[in-house]
C-alpha cells in the first residue's frame, strides 16, 4: 500500500544525527582527506578584506546579534558533555532539527 511509504519511512530507524543522506553507506578513502587538504590554498588576503558577498552578509549578521553581547556573562557554564563524539551528535541534532541539508564537523 502507497501509505505504508509515507507512515514508515525506510531511514526510520538511522540515528537522526546522520540526517537524510545515507552518506555512511559511501566508501571512505583517508588518502583522499590528505589529498583535498593538501590542494586547497587559502584565500588571498586582499580578495579576503574586499566587500564580496560573504563578507557583506557576515558583517550583516554580525551587525544584527552584536545587540545581544551585552550585558553580564552568566554565573555559569553551559552544560556540555565532555566526550566531543557526544557534543558533535548533539549540534548535528539541532541542525536537523532546524531543517538543515547536511551538516558537517570537522
Amino acid at each position: 500500500m502507497i501509505w505504508t511509504m509515507f507512515m514508515y519511512p525506510s531511514s526510520r530507524k538511522r540515528p537522526a544525527h546522520f540526517g537524510p543522506f545515507p552518506l555512511e553507506s559511501l566508501p571512505r578513502d583517508p588518502s583522499v582527506v590528505a589529498l583535498e587538504s593538501a590542494r586547497t590554498p587559502r584565500v588571498p588576503e586582499r580578495r579576503a578584506s574586499r566587500n564580496d558577498l560573504l563578507t557583506v552578509a557576515v558583517d550583516r549578521y554580525s551587525d544584527v546579534y552584536s545587540q545581544f553581547v551585552t550585558g553580564e556573562v552568566a554565573a555559569q557554564i553551559a552544560p556540555l558533555p565532555d566526550d566531543l563524539e557526544r557534543r558533535s551528535i548533539d549540534a548535528k541534532g539541532i541542525c536537523y532539527f532546524m531543517d538543515a541539508s547536511q551538516v558537517g564537523i570537522c
